[in-house]
């Protein structure tokens, strides 16, 4: 783990190869860095293997945020926005059971529907995807 604590674009990168007890060689790195300026935070994902893949990207929502899946981005609560490569191809799920998911627990045994964002993608060796969530103004 490493920190930049600039005034600019603070970040926090990380590195795991979690995806090994899967019988995968896939390492991830992941860069976090906030604009305050531009109310932009920024997610870089790097992914390497030894061979190709097909990988899974997912965002959890909780129920009371509503969820637009626009073209190429996904709108939450009229003024977050959410983009990258992937958003076009995927879609929002909501409390399917046949995947599982689209589902929040608050407590043990007790669930209830809510939005998930989901879209596969190949890894050829390397990936890398950059997801920007800008902060818009209240509406």
């Amino acid at each position: 783990i490493s920190f930049d604590d600039s005034p600019e674009v603070p970040s926090c990168e990380a590195t795991h190869n979690g995806y090994v007890q899967r019988g995968c060689s896939t390492k991830h790195v992941r860069k976090v860095g906030y604009s305050p300026s531009g109310k932009k935070l920024t997610v870089k994902d790097y992914l390497t293997s030894k061979g190709d893949h097909t990988a899974t990207f997912r965002l959890h929502f909780h129920p009371s945020v509503k969820v637009i899946h626009d073209g190429d981005k996904l709108i939450v609560n009229d003024n977050i926005t959410i983009e990258n490569a992937l958003i076009k191809k995927g879609k929002l799920v909501k409390g399917d059971e046949s995947i599982p998911l689209g589902w929040y627990s608050e407590k043990y045994d007790a669930i209830e529907p809510t939005t998930s964002f989901s879209v596969d993608f190949k890894i050829d060796r390397s990936f890398e995807l950059i997801t920007e969530i800008k902060i818009c103004a209240e509406s």
